[in-house]
Order: C-alpha cells, then sequence, then structure tokens
C-alpha cells in the first residue's frame, strides 16, 4: 500500500499550529506523553479538517496530552471528544503499570471537560464499543468521524480495537495509530494496520513520525 510522507511545507505549518497552540492553551504542554508535540499537533490538525459537530473517539488516553490536542480544534468546530481508556496503565512501559492515572487525566482535561467538549468513559474498549450509542454525543451523527487508537500496542490488543470500532465509523472517518512507524514503531501495529485497515482504506496511507492515518 502507498503512504504519503510529510513534506516540508507541511511540517511548517505544524510547527506555525503548534506555536499558537502554545500561546492559546500552555497548560496543555506540561503534560507527560510519549507522543511527541508535533504528532500531538497532527492530532490538532487532523480534527479541524472535520466538519462541524463531529464525533471524535480515542481510544487510549493516559494522562490526557492527545485528548487536550484534539478537543482544542473540536472545541473551534463545536465537535466533541470521547475517551475511553481503563486508567490502570495496565498496557503501559512497566514503571506506569498499577497506577491510577484518571485523577492525573481528570485534572488535565479538566478546562475541556468543564467546556463540554471532551468526555472520559471508564472502561475496555471492546465493551464500550457494543454500547456505543449510549456515548454517541450526536443525534444526527451517531457514528465516529475520527478514531484514534492508541490502546494495548500488542498485536492482540489493537486488533481487539480495531475489530469492534471500525464498523462504528462513518464513510469518510479518519483513523488514526499511534507508534505505527519512526523510531519507535511497533511491529505489531504496523501488521495489524495492514491486515485490517489497509484492505478498506480509502486511497493511499499518511505517515508522520510514528503516526498512520487514513480514511476509511
Amino acid at each position: 500500500m502507498e503512504t504519503i510522507q510529510p513534506s516540508e511545507f507541511f511540517i511548517q505549518r505544524l510547527r506555525e499550529r503548534l506555536a499558537n497552540l502554545r500561546s492559546q492553551y500552555p497548560e496543555i504542554f506540561k503534560i507527560f506523553s510519549y507522543t511527541h508535540k508535533m504528532e500531538l499537533t497532527c492530532l490538532n490538525w487532523l480534527v479541524s479538517l472535520l466538519l462541524p459537530k463531529s464525533t471524535i473517539f480515542e481510544i487510549g488516553s493516559h494522562l490526557g496530552a492527545s485528548a487536550c490536542f484534539m478537543a482544542a480544534a473540536a472545541k473551534e468546530n463545536k465537535s466533541l471528544v470521547t475517551c475511553v481508556d481503563t486508567w490502570d496503565n495496565r498496557a503501559m512501559p512497566e514503571k506506569d503499570k498499577g497506577i491510577d492515572s484518571k485523577k492525573e487525566f481528570a485534572k488535565n482535561t479538566k478546562i475541556f471537560i468543564e467546556d463540554d467538549v471532551l468526555t472520559p468513559i471508564v472502561g475496555f474498549s471492546s465493551e464500550i464499543a457494543k454500547d456505543f450509542y449510549l456515548y454517541t454525543p450526536f443525534s444526527n451523527s451517531p457514528m465516529i468521524n475520527l478514531l484514534f487508537i492508541d490502546g494495548d500496542h500488542s498485536y492482540e490488543g489493537v486488533t481487539a480495537d480495531i475489530e469492534p470500532w471500525i464498523p462504528l465509523c462513518a464513510p469518510g472517518c479518519i483513523v488514526v495509530f499511534h507508534d505505527y512507524g519512526g523510531k519507535y514503531g511497533r511491529p505489531a501495529i504496523r501488521q495489524a494496520v495492514e491486515e485490517k485497515i489497509w484492505p478498506i482504506q480509502k486511497g493511499p496511507g499518511n505517515v508522520f513520525d510514528s503516526l498512520y492515518w487514513c480514511t476509511i
């Protein structure tokens, strides 16, 4: 499958967007994340492409950095971000396991939760997907317009997130994966994407550092 690498123009535009975000939301730059700031800004840009009142779901939210960057754009186009996680860090690196990060996530995302832009849901993604329509924010848009999968990075974990959530995506949905490529890319994620996403995506995929995204 053909993939598109970012142009210098694209990277420069992201840098400009990052500078604007730093000026407008300096507090979200203090949130620890395994996703670097340019990747977070890319997520923000992808959300900015959506139509007003779009539905965004994030699978795997940790401390809320990616959720906040997406919510900053969602606030502008009156869309909503829903975050699904167990917040017990069971799929995180060893030093993070056993720590309940829900309280830290709530503190970090407070400004967007209070603005009704972001909603956390505690649970396993495969179970939440079964009751998806209970969490649909817009009655006139009962499907997902952007899906960001960044949960369990094992092959089994990624496919367990892909299989129940892809059928809930609207036509033209943007699907994004973290740790697909780059220095810290995971072979298991590449395998899951190539087996489950490539056959159904429309056109080439896009790669920016460790992010992979496409439309389906």
